[in-house]
């Protein structure tokens, strides 16, 4: 059985789900939406970053986006336009 939890806020939080078993993770990076509405669970570039730098090598790591905009030099799933699996 594979183990998913998301929405991830910070490195700590990461970690602990990883300890727990979690084989994937989530966070949702900026959105750049219209208007500058953020997105349910939308964290800053920067913790997203920390996240995928912490749990390198312990978990995957999903970027949901609701556009194809995730991260600069990170580019979303062909499968899953705005969804990328690092």
């Amino acid at each position: 059985m594979i183990t998913q939890i998301y929405s991830m806020k910070s490195v700590e939080e990461a970690l602990a789900v990883i300890e727990a078993g979690a084989d994937y993770i989530g966070m949702a990076p900026p959105q750049r939406l219209k208007g500058g509405v953020k997105a349910p669970g939308e964290i800053s570039e920067e913790m997203c970053l920390a996240i995928l730098e912490a749990a390198k090598g312990l978990a995957k790591c999903v970027l949901i986006a609701s556009n194809d905009a995730i991260l600069p030099g990170v580019n979303s799933s062909p499968e899953a336009p705005g969804n990328c699996c690092l």
